[in-house]
């Protein structure tokens, strides 16, 4: 097994298991990924209440929550999104949200 093969599936497995444990109600996610030339695509979608327009601007913050939550139960941190940037902006990529229709987000 290549060293690339073994990175792509483990980085499979972890999207797989952010999805699953994100979204505890009965929302669903999925995700998908293709390589042209230089670059890798990688697109994170839900059908989950999606992000408000007036949150978006900030849902790459540290620390920022937004309003929709999954859970009562669940209090967020708002460090996953902006792990999740830092992490892209250190490998030289870019990460953005998009409207996924009728509902839910992607990123």
């Amino acid at each position: 097994m290549s060293a690339e093969h073994f990175t792509a599936r483990r980085q499979e497995e972890r999207r797989k298991k952010s999805l699953t444990q994100g979204n505890r109600k009965s929302f669903s996610g999925f995700s998908t990924a293709r390589k042209e030339e230089k670059n890798i695509w990688i697109a994170v979608e839900d059908n989950g209440p999606g992000i408000p327009k007036e949150s978006r601007e900030h849902v790459f913050e540290m620390f920022y929550s937004g309003k929709n939550k999954v859970s009562d139960s669940r209090r967020s941190l708002g460090l996953g999104r902006a792990l999740c940037r830092s992490i892209v902006n250190a490998h030289g990529g870019e990460i953005a949200l998009y409207d996924c229709d009728p509902q839910g987000c992607c990123f």
